[in-house]
């Protein structure tokens, strides 16, 4: 036991030996980093707005654009004012509310009963895609770089349609059959009350920024970027094909020594 203690202890003192002896005006030496990032990403929704068309009458409030998103990616290239390249898988989400309507409630002792309940849509939308990564970085201070870059890859977009019981704070006081134990939405079937939409798509991307490095392999990033969507299909016969620009900033932490 005391061996193999002894032989990760060396062995960790070694690699942050290894990583000390790197210069940081050595620019030209291969090294690598990986990355996690997270941020903010405006999609263009006007593809989701077509296919909501399929709930008649469902009106949905899509002012809200602004996605949450993450990302992580590696790659390797010269530490300093080089070339880099690596892989990354990138996503967001959103979601939003239909109006509200008025849906016969299902009791589970008087299955005749009139009470109703406010029903509503929750649409829960995302995008996840994959791709290769390219970045130029130029050194500017001992501590600062800026860079630019782009991706290729691909990914899928969803829409998925969550019909549920509205939590309103008021009741209908007429309603004297009513009881929160006694009635329920109706959810024996799931695909009843959860509905999917899919569409593939091709992911572009450039974007440029600015790195701050803390330690020799601890860096702080904030760019700022362009993600583009194409899907020849869209989301099927429903809807038409996809092209979009969707613009976001995004904050990278990189734990490495290529930057």
């Amino acid at each position: 036991m005391t061996k193999k203690l002894l032989s990760v202890v060396l062995g960790a003192g070694l690699l942050f030996n290894l990583f000390a002896e790197i210069k940081i005006d050595d620019p030209d030496r291969i090294s690598g980093s990986g990355y996690f990032e997270v941020g903010v990403t405006h999609l263009n929704l006007d593809p989701m707005e077509k296919i909501v068309k399929e709930f008649d009458g469902k009106v949905f409030d899509f002012d809200n654009n602004a996605f949450v998103s993450f990302g992580m990616a590696g790659y390797v290239g010269q530490k300093r004012n080089g070339l880099r390249a690596g892989l990354g898988l990138w996503g967001g989400y959103n979601s939003t509310f239909s109006n509200e309507w008025r849906s016969v409630a299902q009791n589970n002792v008087a299955v005749n009963s009139e009470a109703s309940l406010d029903s509503v849509i929750k649409l829960h939308m995302g995008f996840l895609h994959g791709g290769f990564l390219v970045e130029k970085s130029f050194l500017i201070k001992p501590r600062m770089n800026i860079y630019t870059g782009g991706m290729i890859g691909g990914g899928v977009m969803m829409a998925l349609a969550e019909f549920m019981p509205a939590n309103n704070a008021f009741r209908d006081v007429d309603d004297s059959d009513y009881d929160d134990d006694d009635y329920y939405y109706d959810d024996d079937n799931d695909n009843d009350n959860l509905k999917m939409a899919l569409a593939t798509y091709w992911a572009f991307d450039v974007h440029a920024g600015a790195t701050y490095t803390f330690t020799r392999w601890l860096h702080l990033g904030l760019d700022f970027s362009t993600l583009f969507q194409y899907s020849s299909s869209g989301f099927g016969n429903r809807s038409s094909s996809i092209l979009t620009a969707n613009p976001g900033i995004r904050l990278r932490f990189i734990f490495g020594t290529s930057v």
